[in-house]
């Protein structure tokens, strides 16, 4: 039975089923164990070789039964987490758009040529085209986040970024050099972290794995935001100068300024899709685990010791030891461990 496409709801309906059997079967032994202490009680049972145990196959479906239980329980505990998060998940890429939705405006005026003598509606058009082609940048680099993590061997692309300086002003000192932060020297991406398989990949690889990605993400958007800044801030700013500045000039730093905390937004919000993807996957994996533990103890193979809590409703552990719960039993019915 392939537990992950199995309904909530009928995960629901075989518990109940199994709760169910687990009744009838407590309802028997009971009478069994009534029946039994009143043939001892009366010397019906004199002569008789004394049992050394319950049957085999009786302790088999017992324990394949909690074994059942406990599984479907874990597996729905982990069903309502999955759920949980990927609601988060569409509620955070909701915002997102939310977000890049409100940095397009709806009908942008066309961009003027000119920068000294433009009126108001070329500035408008030249803020549009600014909005759109951070929009386009930040997509973009998503991607290639998203390329990244899924562990692909091409390269992530450097994009060539665009100068964002400002419009060329009326004569003064305010000309901005084109080159200068584009001959800035930036240390080189390093390579993405290699595949592995799920499948044979033991589970200490698998939290390397999801470390190295992390690492490898924040490397990434470090270089993208140093990246930005040289776009964004090709000279150094003399600030002496600044306070006698036009105010057309003052008006396209806080623009730019604004730009910052959208991107700075943006950013936090593409990394919380991360960790809410890190997080799905972590549980997918714990799923399949458990589902593996399941199929190798069915099989009598023995499994490393693992920090997972055992679960605490099986009457017979691993290693043969009696529970409290089937001592209990053996107490009741007068029976011996053998």
């Amino acid at each position: 039975m392939d537990c992950s496409r199995v309904t909530p709801d009928e995960f629901q309906h075989q518990i109940e089923q199994r709760d169910e059997l687990v009744q009838a079967l407590t309802r028997q032994l009971e009478q069994a164990a009534e029946q039994l202490d009143r043939m001892q009680r009366s010397g019906g049972m004199a002569g008789r070789p004394q049992a050394t145990g319950l049957p085999a196959d009786f302790t088999r479906q017992q324990s394949q039964i909690s074994e059942d239980v406990a599984y479907l329980v874990q597996q729905w505990e982990n069903t309502q987490v999955a759920g949980a998060m990927g609601r988060i998940e569409m509620q955070l890429e909701e915002l997102r758009d939310l977000v890049h939705q409100a940095r397009i405006p709806a009908d942008g005026p066309f961009l003027g040529q000119t920068a000294a003598n433009s009126d108001n509606d070329a500035e408008d058009g030249r803020e549009s085209d600014q909005s759109e082609a951070d929009l386009s940048r930040n997509l973009d680099l998503l991607a290639s986040l998203k390329e990244a993590m899924n562990a692909d061997t091409d390269p992530i692309p450097e994009f060539e970024l665009e100068d964002q300086s400002a419009p060329s002003s009326p004569a003064g000192n305010w000309g901005i050099d084109e080159d200068a932060g584009v001959s800035a020297d930036l240390p080189s991406l390093p390579d993405p972290p290699a595949p592995i398989d799920l499948n044979l990949a033991e589970m200490e690889e698998i939290r390397d794995a999801i470390d190295q990605r992390d690492r490898y993400i924040q490397t990434v958007v470090d270089h993208s935001r140093s990246l930005q800044q040289l776009a964004s801030l090709n000279s150094p700013v003399d600030w002496q100068e600044l306070n006698n500045a036009p105010d057309e000039l003052v008006d396209r730093l806080q623009q730019l300024e604004q730009q910052l905390v959208e991107q700075l937004r943006s950013s936090e919000i593409s990394m919380s899709l991360e960790r809410a993807r890190l997080s799905r996957e972590s549980t997918q994996l714990d799923a399949a685990r458990i589902q593996l533990e399941k199929k190798m103890k069915k099989y009598g193979v023995s499994l490393p010791q693992t920090n997972a809590p055992e679960s605490k409703s099986a009457s017979v552990s691993g290693d043969g030891e009696t529970s409290p719960r089937a001592e209990k039993w053996l107490n009741m019915l007068r029976i011996k461990e053998s």
